[in-house]
């Protein structure tokens, strides 16, 4: 019998993906029996099709629900700001539908910590080839990521990143150094590691687009920790599962889910 069995998904994207749709990857999780379940960020293009999407998984699965924001999630809206969505109706929502806000936290149910972020991109995902400032990166965003018109806030992507990170790293340092804890599951909704980054060399820049796809320096840090097992990712729409080598301590299991517009999707993992 597994020790623990966890549900992932991400990237719903409600409207766009009609509701029943996400009722019925929810209704396919729910059978599996999930002991925590997981949603990655972008799961609404509004706050109300954001609550939507929590109670339409909390209606079918009573297990536990940790819940991380995406970009999308945090794009202005006609009754919103992006900096009031962060730090108050986002939260707030999740908690009212009877969901755990993971962002920033930490939980634990069996001996398994979760420690989860947004882990907004810092330029560090960008092609190794790619030589751009800060400040250029920032200026060409408007050119290949719709963040640059549709998030308002007064921090630069840098700087949030770093934001987020440092709240994220010291609830993976309690987790570490807790003796209830025997592995880590870390939830992002962006890519961490480089194995996690799609490279579409058929497209054009895509290696300087990368910039907006991923936290590389995250990434780093996460490595660090010796009970992190798995990382479970979003964001990029397309499926990766693969084993990540460092050089201290046991591999990391990574996925990122396939999730897209119409197509969503979730996978169950059952940790011995």
């Amino acid at each position: 019998m597994p020790a623990l069995k966890i549900g992932f998904t991400a990237d719903l994207h409600q409207p766009i993906t009609p509701a029943w749709m996400v009722e019925e990857i929810a209704n396919q999780a729910a059978d599996w029996g999930p002991e925590v379940f997981i949603i990655g960020g972008d799961l609404g293009e509004s706050l109300q099709d954001f609550q939507r999407c929590l109670a339409l998984f909390r209606k079918k699965i009573p297990c536990p629900i940790l819940v991380i924001p995406g970009n999308h999630d945090l794009w202005v809206r006609r009754f919103s700001d992006s900096k009031k969505l962060w730090f108050e109706e986002l939260p707030e929502t999740v908690s009212q539908e009877g969901c755990h806000w993971l962002e920033g936290n930490s939980f634990q149910v069996k001996g398994v910590g979760f420690a989860g972020t947004i882990a907004w991109y810092d330029y560090s995902a960008a092609g190794p080839t790619v030589s751009c400032s800060h400040l250029e990166f920032a200026q060409k965003k408007f050119d290949c990521n719709s963040d640059a018109l549709l998030v308002d806030w007064e921090w630069s992507d840098p700087e949030f990143a770093h934001k987020v990170s440092s709240a994220f790293l010291g609830k993976l340092d309690k987790l570490e150094k807790d003796k209830e804890v025997s592995q880590v599951i870390v939830v992002t909704h962006f890519p961490i590691l480089p194995c996690q980054i799609h490279q579409d060399t058929e497209i054009m820049g895509w290696d300087f687009s990368n910039a907006y796809a991923g936290n590389l320096t995250l990434g780093k840090e996460v490595e660090k920790y010796s009970k992190v097992s798995h990382v479970l990712s979003g964001h990029t729409h397309i499926p990766k599962k693969q084993t990540w080598p460092r050089a201290v301590g046991k591999p990391i299991e990574t996925q990122v889910i396939g999730a897209d517009y119409h197509k969503p999707t979730w996978i169950g993992l059952a940790l011995e």
